[in-house]
């Protein structure tokens, strides 16, 4: 499953060990970082290759009020810049970039929020 092999990717990158995972993203549930992503539908060439999107957001800690921004802004260009250099993983076969890492954002408690989107080609 896609979901599995990203996860799996993100841990094997060994650059977000302090960061929890969501593929939904409940403020109240996750108060440590957090890197939070969603997967969005996709095309592909056959019925062999899909190419969905994954939307990514990188959150700060809830209580730091945005003292982790750096932090976090490094997170998410270091994880981004493994996804280009280190694709592969189960029927991950291709990363491509859609949006560059963007941010500081701020959620409405104050957490500073970074993301970037990328497009998988996928292989069943």
């Amino acid at each position: 499953m896609i979901l599995d092999d990203l996860k799996a990717l993100i841990d094997g990158s060994g650059l977000v060990t302090d960061y929890d995972q969501a593929h939904f993203f409940d403020e109240s549930k996750y108060t440590n970082k957090t890197i939070a992503y969603s997967i969005n539908g996709g095309s592909g060439s056959d019925h062999f290759v899909r190419n969905p999107t994954v939307d990514f957001v990188f959150y700060g800690i809830e209580s730091s009020k945005g003292a982790d921004r750096i932090d976090v802004a490094n997170a998410s260009e270091s994880i981004f810049n493994y996804f280009l250099d280190n694709y592969s993983q189960g029927c991950i076969i291709g990363i491509i970039p859609l949006v560059e890492v963007a941010g500081p954002n701020y959620s409405d408690s104050g957490r500073p929020m970074y993301t970037f989107t990328i497009q998988l080609k996928t292989a069943r």
